[in-house]
């Protein structure tokens, strides 16, 4: 493949500053060695703080920030801008945040992954059956989890002496209540030192009513309210606030709709529907590739050794599960078009917002940082 190819598409290939780096410069605060290089500004941010809050709003991209008035505080307190991995979906996203490394180092590379041993993809996250959605059976539990697993920074800080924490949604029915509970542990837990929080919206939302709707800017407003309440809360707090990816509206095509195509595909497609990969009948690829590239030239077609070799995953040495787990191609979107395929989802698929491509609206970042004197007003 010529490198022109990938010249026209940086975000496929330029990682010195994503949300790695970010993680890197985490692990580099509380002593624990980097895997990849930190980021300066947050570097230097995080100099002189004892104690560190990170909080992750799913899918609150920088283009989010900016065409929603209440996306302005955060823009307003922004310390620098960084991309998500590839592919920008959360599976993949945020465990390369609690990683500190890349999704071709974790194998981590998608919402729905290939499970060869299995014969079925599986949506690692909420741990089903990806053509289905049938819950995986017990003894399956967190299989990705088993099938790849990782060590958190929360563990790596722990090895190294430091009181690191985390709070996930699961538990708590509003955002504000979660945030509440992380005012609460930095004020009845002196020692802690950092803590992560993963928050759900506006990524849900956004899915279901597209990126511009008015409900995503009063979820927007209500981010506002809550992390200016945290910081006036703890001062002594170094406050980042991210997200894993944006998202934008699009536009669904269907694959089976290609005679060719539908006849040589053999499951619905898995990784992601901005960043896809097949199986196809064995020794239908070129027959694929053809028919693909014909009626869906808004995406980049890679072979599997091309996207392993040009690094589109991530820099780090590659785990030997991207081999087993990626089909024949992989497919990125380079405009506003997801894929579905009919004879697997009859149904089709109705998500207004998505993400996972290589757009700038949903690979940009921003990191938005608050400590001490800066206390915002809402």
């Amino acid at each position: 493949m010529k490198k022109l190819v990938f010249d026209q598409y940086p975000a496929l290939t330029n990682h010195k500053r994503s949300l790695v780096a970010l993680s890197n410069s985490l692990l580099r605060k509380f002593d624990v060695e980097p895997f990849h290089k930190s980021l300066e500004e947050v570097d230097t941010f995080l100099a002189d703080k004892k104690k560190v809050a990170l909080f992750l709003f799913d899918a609150a991209g920088k283009s989010i920030l900016e065409s929603h008035p209440a996306g302005r505080f955060f823009l307003d307190h922004m310390c620098t801008v960084c991309q998500s991995v590839n592919p920008s979906t959360t599976a993949a996203a945020t465990t390369s945040l609690l990683s500190g490394k890349f999704p071709a180092e974790t194998g981590w590379i998608g919402w729905s992954i290939y499970m060869p041993e299995l014969k079925r993809a599986i949506d690692a996250f909420p741990n089903r059956y990806s053509d289905t959605g049938e819950a995986l059976p017990l003894g399956l539990e967190k299989y990705m989890y088993r099938r790849c697993p990782y060590a958190s920074i929360f563990e790596l800080m722990q090895k190294k002496g430091h009181n690191a924490k985390s709070l996930f949604p699961w538990d708590y029915p509003f955002f504000e209540e979660q945030i509440d509970a992380a005012s609460a542990l930095f004020q009845t837990d002196s020692s802690l030192e950092f803590l992560y929080v993963y928050i759900l919206e506006p990524d849900h939302t956004m899915h279901e009513e597209g990126p511009a709707s008015y409900k995503v800017e009063e979820i927007l407003e209500r981010m506002v309210s809550s992390i200016s309440t945290f910081v006036r809360e703890n001062p002594d707090v170094a406050t980042l606030v991210v997200a894993d990816h944006g998202q934008i509206a699009v536009e669904w095509l269907d694959l089976c709709a290609v005679k060719e195509i539908d006849e040589v595909l053999l499951a619905k497609p898995f990784l992601d529907a901005r960043f896809a990969s097949f199986l196809i009948k064995e020794g239908k690829e070129e027959a694929f590739a053809k028919a693909f590239r014909k009626h869906f030239p808004s995406f980049l077609l890679l072979s599997k050794e091309e996207a392993i070799e040009k690094h589109i995953f991530g820099e780090g040495e590659p785990t030997a599960f991207l081999q087993e787990t990626l089909g024949p191609f992989v497919a990125i979107s380079t405009d506003k078009k997801a894929l579905y395929a009919s004879r697997f989802e009859p149904d089709g698929n109705k998500m207004k917002g998505h993400h996972a491509g290589i757009l700038k609206e949903e690979k940009e970042i921003c990191i938005s940082c608050f400590y001490g004197k800066d206390i915002p007003t809402f």
